[in-house]
């Protein structure tokens, strides 16, 4: 016969009529007078009571056994049997461990396992409910702890900038894959997309799959950039890992991209005379220019080498080697849509020397190309314009019209504007020059009061590229917005990280707190009340506890009854109670029940109740007689009836699970 909780409870209400003392005379002091109906029935048994694992592996599992045993001297019927709705999901049974029915004497042993993937302790209750008259359910409590040692995976720079390589060159870079954690890093697969190979990588991406990483050490992965061209080229790189908070983890391989680093201007040096010239048309003279070019980054044979003459371009040439030669026949000059002769007159000619950056360099030469070409004899300081030319200082041969201006002040090339195209000047307007932080004169967008964009160029001239912004890691905790970190000013918060229920969206998930890990985790019961008698006759004794699960050392306990009372302390988790004692006032309660409820509270106020029944019952075992004529035990009705309406609606409530 099964047990029901659908409990009459209101009983408690008028249970204490006259309000007196119990006469302890009345009561059965020990176990003596009491005979066990249930003697010759089935009697379930699972033991161990609680199975604390230590040191489980994060991410490994581990298989542990109870053993479900009948001993009693009838068949034991198991008829449902699975984990507590409380419990952690990565404690589970296996179900082909469980046996349908034990004959007397028999025991089974049930695989329980516990997988590791979280950074707290983990917590469960496996019950088994069968057709034991007296103990419908056993449970046993579960703790697997896992251990600290577990991988912590980071890969810098999270975007990897060659800046310029030139084709046909190529420049080598490493990444660093790090390890912070405590145990050995794994990297399980790699994957790098691009179009061509521009980005090759050593170890390749199949050999990085099966890299380890050792608990605090680096690993170095050689990125080669070898472009065909100057075009912009990136290429994400992937890596697949075993740290279980950063299951993947990536970097950004770019090059020849805008405001790429490693990009310096060229330089150009005249080699031939660079005094002013005269050649007269006609006569069969040649212009000639040579002189040497340099830049860091890119090869002299791929440079542009061009000769303006006023702004105007006249002729470019490559350079070999590094040397350049302009080799200009002035009477049989012709550059279709251009010009159709040489042009005459004085002139400040300009030879530019410019690279894929987009940078450049130049010298100056002043000439006069003319039938009659002579220059002007009142040119006072020799740069080869005279006052009659334009020349705005004639005593100063760093000033002439069309000189590449200096940042001096001075108005060099007597356009009436002074410095403009230099470092002293603000030439994109936005109120900064080169010489007071603007790191790209040309684009107003580019100063130091700049706002830094995702755009992988340092907009706020402060040397670092796309800091604050979606391309960069800003908290270290090895991912950037655009990989997954939807904040990246707390390191706690990542995608794959633990979801603490702490009011943010740790794991960038579906909001804030779902299904979330609590720092210290509530108390939770395991199975219900235990007594150690169910069915009692009047005035007998009952031990009853409670087994909890708490790494809170704090816990408090309040024991509270409808029929007979307690003995002794109530505060703690096993408790004496008192069956009301015999005498024929009480002999209504014969077959009615008596309720248990225990409240665990831990110190931050959260609480868990527990619910024992017992049964009383003449046919339990022979009566004591007694003396007196009250029921002893009061503790509800001394409580105020809605104390007692409380209890009743809050045990009335529970229902048997059936976990088939």
């Amino acid at each position: 016969m099964r047990r029901p909780l659908l409990l009459p409870l209101l009983i408690a209400a008028t249970a204490c009529s006259d309000g007196g003392e119990c006469d302890p005379l009345a009561l059965d002091d020990d176990d003596s007078n009491y005979s066990d109906p249930f003697q010759g029935y089935q009697d379930i048994s699972l033991s161990p009571a609680v199975i604390d694992l230590d040191d489980v592996p994060f991410g490994g599992s581990e298989t542990v056994q109870v053993t479900l045993s009948n001993d009693g001297d009838q068949d034991l019927v198991i008829e449902s049997f699975g984990m507590d709705d409380w419990s952690d999901a990565n404690w589970n049974v296996v179900p082909s461990t469980v046996p349908d029915l034990l004959e007397p004497g028999d025991s089974a042993e049930i695989d329980l396992v516990f997988v590791n993937d979280q950074a707290q302790p983990s917590i469960a209750a496996f019950d088994v409910y069968s057709d034991d008259p007296d103990e419908e359910r056993a449970s046993v409590g579960l703790i697997g702890r896992p251990d600290d040692n577990r991988p912590d995976a980071r890969l810098t720079p999270v975007v990897l900038d060659f800046g310029f390589v030139f084709s046909g060159e190529e420049l080598s870079v490493p990444l660093t894959l790090s390890n912070l954690g405590t145990s050995t890093l794994e990297i399980t697969a790699a994957e790098l997309v691009q179009t061509g190979e521009a980005f090759v990588l050593e170890p390749s991406t199949l050999n990085l799959a099966g890299t380890s990483v050792e608990s605090g050490e680096d690993a170095t992965i050689n990125v080669t950039f070898t472009p065909t061209n100057v075009q912009l080229a990136s290429a994400p790189l992937t890596l697949w890992t075993s740290d279980p908070q950063r299951p993947t983890i990536s970097a950004q391989l770019r090059g020849n991209g805008d405001g790429a680093e490693g990009c310096t201007p060229p330089t150009v040096t005249l080699t031939s005379s660079t005094a002013p010239f005269a050649i007269e048309v006609g006569t069969g003279a040649s212009l000639v220019i040579e002189g040497t070019v340099t830049d860091t980054e890119q090869p002299a044979s791929l440079l542009l080498i061009e000769l303006y003459r006023d702004g105007a371009l006249i002729e470019d040439v490559p350079a070999p080697g590094g040397n350049f030669s302009f080799d200009i026949d002035i009477d049989d000059y012709e550059v279709e849509d251009v010009f159709e002769e040489f042009p005459r007159g004085l002139a400040t000619f300009e030879v530019r020397v410019s690279d894929a950056c987009q940078l450049s360099a130049s010298v100056n030469l002043v000439g006069i190309v003319d039938e009659s070409a002579a220059l002007d004899p009142t040119d006072n300081d020799g740069d080869g314009w005279g006052t009659g030319d334009g020349d705005c200082n004639d005593d100063d041969d760093s000033v002439f019209p069309g000189r590449l201006e200096d940042a001096d002040t001075v108005d060099n090339d007597c356009d009436g504007t002074a410095d403009e195209g230099t470092t002293a000047s603000d030439d994109d307007g936005d109120t900064f020059s080169e010489d007071d932080g603007d790191c790209d004169d040309g684009d107003d967008s580019r100063h130091p009061d700049a706002e830094e964009g995702p755009n992988h160029l340092d907009d706020d001239c402060d040397g670092d590229v796309d800091e604050g912004t979606s391309f960069s890691d800003d908290d270290g905790d090895g991912l950037s917005d655009i990989a997954g970190d939807c904040n990246d000013e707390d390191p706690l918060v990542f995608a794959g990280a633990i979801e603490w229920c702490d009011g943010l969206d740790n794991n960038c998930g579906a909001g804030a707190d779902e299904d979330c890990a609590e720092e210290v985790r509530a108390p939770q019961i395991i199975g219900d009340v235990v007594t150690d008698k169910y069915k009692i006759p009047l005035a007998t004794r009952v031990d009853a506890s409670v087994r909890v699960l708490s790494d809170d050392p704090a816990l408090t306990y309040a024991w509270v009854t409808d029929k007979g009372s307690f003995l002794g302390e109530t505060d703690g988790p096993t408790v004496e109670w008192q069956a009301p004692s015999n005498t024929p006032d009480n002999e209504a309660l014969i077959d009615t029940f008596a309720n248990l409820q225990v409240t665990v509270t831990d110190s931050r106020g959260r609480i868990v109740n527990g619910f024992g029944v017992l049964l009383f019952d003449e046919g339990a075992g022979p009566v004591t007689s007694a003396v007196g004529g009250q029921v002893c035990g009061c503790a509800l009705a001394d409580a105020g009836r809605p104390g007692v309406l409380a209890l009743a609606v809050l045990l009335i409530s529970i229902r048997r699970r059936k976990i088939r």
